[in-house]
């Protein structure tokens, strides 16, 4: 009986010392944001590898039935990656049940896509710095 009371107190003290480091952790004013994620609308990217990709510009819905439903942007290339990729998909800048005021007015339309490639063995991705319709 006297070690089930000593194993609740330990158990209790061991909470209250996670408890105390969890404030610590997780306190406001401990809270330093980093300088490219300070305000929503000023995200700044660290661009690697910069390139252009022509091709038609299509949506997708994602989440279909809940609270997070919205479109996905991929671009239907039409240069030289056409020949290693169906679809390649294209990064937004907004929350996904938002429409990206950047891209969208450009759907279903030939497009050349300036930005940071990002092309992995099994992917590809391109975050849009600057979109406009291909002549």
């Amino acid at each position: 009986m006297v070690n089930l009371i000593m194993g609740k107190k330990s158990r209790k003290d061991i909470n209250k010392n996670w408890e105390a480091q969890l404030k610590k952790t997780f306190d406001p004013e401990n809270e330093e944001k980093p300088a490219n994620f300070q305000d929503e609308k000023d995200i700044s990217y660290d661009l690697k590898n910069i390139g252009f990709i022509e091709g038609k510009l299509i949506t997708k819905k994602k989440g279909v039935g809940s609270k997070s439903e919205g479109v996905v942007y991929y671009i239907l290339p039409i240069d030289q990656y056409s020949g290693r990729w169906d679809e390649i998909l294209v990064r937004k800048k907004t929350h996904l049940w938002q429409n990206d005021l950047q891209l969208h007015p450009f759907v279903g339309k030939v497009v050349k896509i300036k930005g940071d490639i990002i092309e992995t063995r099994s992917s590809i991705t391109v975050d849009c710095v600057e979109i406009s319709v291909k002549k």
